[in-house]
């Protein structure tokens, strides 16, 4: 395995606890792993499924026979007197607000994205009267996380350039060193700051080994954009059995393969005026970078429901951390804008392999039936994100890196309600459905600035309808609206040893994302 340089995500702990040097900030993230990626990759606030799950809500700890208890309970399997196979595809419209650093609101981007939400079948293997009651065994495909999101943020400054912190990076570092291969090729965490110099955005100001703008004069004044463009998902493929005992207790195990795939570019430009008093006045730079993270994981849910009476059913799971196969890919390109032509350069194409696991999960739910007019469901799950670990090979890089995962994360908290009725007799059955995850960063670190944005909250709302379509099919139609808050950030941020700043300010954000979905079963 290639070593991984820790030092973005040792320097994004050093700012956050307020040590008084070292760099962060979305362009100096994106070449190495951080804690920020692993939050990403494990955060399960948004929940997808069937539409009947969606439409309540996701509350279906303690209920069964819907494919979507794979991913949630596997106990639920064992609720199925029949065996169902069923499809849903879903289309999602995710709206992005921001808050640039000087407080001014940028417009909405939007995103829509067709993809499957669920499809899946349980097979009712056996159905009898004796201790075991039922078996049922299941495979399903359920979308765990959607990354599809793009956001953006024009403002002006008159105080930093990126340019300035580039040159802080290269500061004693001589020409002959800066141009050698070895340079380039072991000190990835300056590729930005070398592409810097190569395209004259820096140039040496001193043979002393202290650089200075030769492109930006005082009184220029720089508009900065950002965007922030993700694609991928997470989809996990479940293989479940359910056993039930009596309709009192029933029990459930689910294995399940993760599919990663995780892309995310960054566009930062600068345009500067009034820069003519510059020696060589340039007009604006481009910044491009993009990093792509693929995986496979595998994780293991083990569930029980009780049911003490016939209406009331109680339900619990522990879903273990997915051990994901990871690998990071990134590259980079540069080009700085001159009255009289264009300047460019690129960096190689990078690429290192790590091991993580996601976080321990629990569930608890709690249903109540009244009779063949309602449901009304409650579940509670603790996400233990401080429990997120790097499981590579060099254990100081290691250690460092999940001695940073604790501190800047912890437990979060979800809870999810549905109810369902059937005021029209049971062919028609009416949803409803709500759902909140709190903060899983600290209070207090909620209001530092971090090197991407981490969710923080989300609040979520749901409503739908099924209809029985005779005895054997259904078709189930819902609509999931979730509204997620997202920690600050920097786009980038520097502190020298003498307590010099060059920062970006920072930007918040905020997302919407509607989902309408349909399921169509087939029960056999």
């Amino acid at each position: 395995m290639k070593k991984i340089t820790c030092l973005l995500s040792a320097v994004a702990l050093m700012v956050t606890q307020g040590v008084a040097y070292g760099q962060t900030g979305l362009l100096f993230s994106q070449s190495d792993l951080t804690p920020t990626d692993l939050a990403r990759m494990s955060f399960t606030g948004t929940q997808f499924g069937t539409a009947r799950s969606m439409g309540m809500g996701g509350a279906f700890t303690s209920l069964g026979a819907d494919l979507t208890t794979m991913s949630l309970n596997p106990a639920g399997l064992g609720m199925y007197q029949s065996s169902e196979l069923g499809f849903t595809p879903m289309v999602s419209i995710t709206k992005t607000n921001n808050t640039d650093p000087l407080g001014i609101t940028n417009g909405s981007n939007g995103k829509t994205r067709f993809s499957p939400a669920n499809i899946g079948t349980a097979i009712n293997f056996y159905q009898g009267s004796g201790g075991l009651t039922s078996f049922t065994f299941g495979v399903a495909y359920n979308k765990v996380a959607d990354f599809n999101i793009i956001s953006s943020m024009q403002h002006g400054s008159n105080r930093t350039s990126v340019a300035d912190l580039f040159m802080q990076q290269l500061a004693g570092t001589s020409h002959s060193s800066m141009k050698s291969a070895t340079f380039r090729n072991t000190t990835i965490d300056r590729w930005g700051a070398l592409m810097a110099y190569n395209t004259y955005l820096i140039d040496p100001g001193a043979t002393d080994g202290v650089y200075g703008s030769n492109v930006l004069s005082d009184d220029a004044v720089i508009y900065q954009g950002t965007v922030l463009n993700t694609r991928g998902s997470i989809g996990e493929y479940n293989f479940a059995a359910g056993f039930n005992f009596q309709n009192k207790l029933y029990l459930g195990f689910s294995v399940g393969v993760q599919d990663l795939q995780f892309k995310q570019t960054v566009s930062y430009s600068e345009t500067y005026e009034n820069n003519s008093g510059a020696n060589d006045p340039a007009v604006g730079m481009f910044y491009g970078q993009s990093y792509k993270i693929t995986g496979t994981g595998v994780n293991l849910k083990v569930g029980l429901t009780y049911r003490p009476v016939e209406e009331l059913r109680i339900g619990v799971a522990v879903h273990t951390p997915t051990y994901m196969n990871t690998t990071h890919s990134y590259n980079a390109g540069m080009t700085v804008y001159f009255p009289d032509g264009n300047n460019w350069d690129d960096t190689p194409y990078d690429r290192f392999d790590y091991d993580f696991s996601t976080p321990t999960r629990f569930l608890g739910g709690i249903s109540y039936t009244f009779g063949s007019t309602g449901i009304l469901a409650v579940d509670y799950e603790r996400t233990w994100y401080n429990s997120m670990r790097l499981n590579n090979d060099d254990s100081d890089y290691r250690w460092g890196f999940n001695d940073e995962v604790k501190y800047l994360f912890k437990g979060n908290n979800t809870v999810r309600a549905g109810a369902e009725i059937r005021p029209f007799g049971p062919d028609v059955a009416l949803r409803v459905g709500f759902t909140y995850t709190d903060s899983m960063v600290d209070i207090d670190l909620a209001r530092e600035a971090y090197d991407s944005p981490v969710p923080k909250q989300n609040i979520g709302a749901s409503g739908g309808i099924g209809f029985r379509l005779g005895r054997m099919s259904y078709l189930d139609l819902a609509y999931s609206y979730n509204h997620t808050k997202y920690t600050d950030y920097y786009v980038y941020h520097y502190v020298t040893s003498d307590n010099k700043v060059w920062d970006s300010g920072n930007p918040t954000q905020k997302t919407d994302r509607h989902s309408v979905v349909a399921t169509l079963g087939f029960r056999f």
